[in-house]
């Protein structure tokens, strides 16, 4: 690859952006608010334009994972080669939330998006409900637990790492300066139950949580393909530290952990469902190859050199996440180990 560039010039229509400044959040504060006696709705609306602008240069006969979605470069493959890409505008996406109080500590959120890379007819993301509070059982119950915990229940980006709360969400592109997402995309909008836990005297937290690990599971037959079924449940963690030292420095460190087994689908490189930004990169389409982001647990080469289609049916995989913020300048870094593991044996590591 000679040369590549990538210039997106994304317009967010969200209010008055001159004197938009936006707050970086990760895990959301508890929602202590008192209930009004009646449920309280608000709206959030994103929509964006997109131009891109890149210029590549890049030859199929070169080693690579694969040339786009039907086409493996292989050794000894020279098939179809990638086309030039030219600056155009690319399709508006646009997002619509729905939130609403029901009651003292109970919250629900739905997603729908309006327009996405994927899907250009509107469609359901997902929703869920946050606990902040167990009253609706019996008041009180379990207060002193729940003073420091919030449980979520639905589907949604599982809290696996801290690039969800800084990625394009579709439409909402604000809290990404980058606009695009990573290429390698640990993004599962899966079905989830959720346990966060967080220890103020020390400022820090430890999530736990339980998913199907899939962004739109449809099986729900008995199966049983060399030992793996499309209906095994993941499971995941985090533990995280985050202070603010000053009103100009803070903090955070977090540690992450993915795990499942035996299953023959996992999303979790591959759970947008809304696509990525970037169109037609290192493909010929523009569903190719890094338009959603790149799988590499079955968009691989082994090392025989034949092609996998097939996710590795267990996955172990790790992130470490730092941030720092000092007055208005931010750093934020990630360092993320991969290993999955097909049941021939063979093992990818990333």
């Amino acid at each position: 690859m000679k040369k590549f560039a990538v210039v997106l010039l994304s317009t967010v229509v969200c209010g008055t952006l001159a004197s938009a400044k936006i707050v970086q959040q990760f895990e959301p504060e508890k929602d202590t608010s008192a209930f009004k006696g009646k449920p309280e709705v608000s709206f959030a609306v994103d929509l964006s334009f997109y131009y891109q602008g890149i210029d590549q240069a890049w030859s199929a006969s070169k080693y690579a994972p694969h040339v786009d979605a039907n086409t493996w470069n292989v050794p000894g493959n020279t098939g179809a080669g990638v086309g030039d890409a030219e600056s155009a505008l690319s399709l508006p996406s646009a997002n619509l939330d729905i939130n609403a109080k029901v009651m003292s500590g109970f919250n629900v959120k739905l997603q729908t998006m309006l327009a996405s890379h994927h899907h250009n007819e509107t469609y359901v993301k997902g929703g869920y409900a946050t606990i902040d509070n167990l009253d609706f059982i019996a008041p009180g119950f379990l207060s002193g637990f729940m003073k420091d915990a919030t449980i979520k229940i639905g589907v949604n980006d599982i809290d696996y790492g801290d690039d969800q709360y800084r990625r394009t969400d579709n439409a909402n592109v604000m809290r990404n300066p980058f606009i695009n997402n990573l290429a390698v995309d640990a993004e599962d909008q899966g079905t989830h139950i959720e346990l966060l836990y967080r220890i103020p005297a020390i400022s820090s937290f430890v999530v736990m949580g339980v998913t199907n690990g899939q962004a739109n599971p449809q099986d729900t037959a008995e199966s049983d393909t060399y030992g793996t079924t499309s209906n095994t449940y993941a499971v995941y963690g985090k533990i995280g530290f985050d202070h603010e030292y000053t009103d100009d420095l803070r903090l955070r460190i977090t540690e992450s952990v993915y795990n499942v087994s035996g299953v023959n689908r996992q999303d979790l490189y591959e759970g947008d469902k809304a696509g990525n930004v970037i169109r037609n990169v290192y493909g010929t389409v523009n569903s190719a190859v890094l338009s959603s982001g790149w799988d590499p647990t079955r968009n691989y080469v082994n090392y025989k050199g034949t092609k996998q289609f097939s996710s590795a049916p267990d996955l172990l995989a790790s992130k470490t996440n730092l941030f720092i913020k000092y007055q208005d300048t931010e750093l934020y870094g990630m360092y993320e180990i991969m290993d999955a593991v097909k049941r021939s044996a063979e093992l990818v590591s990333l």
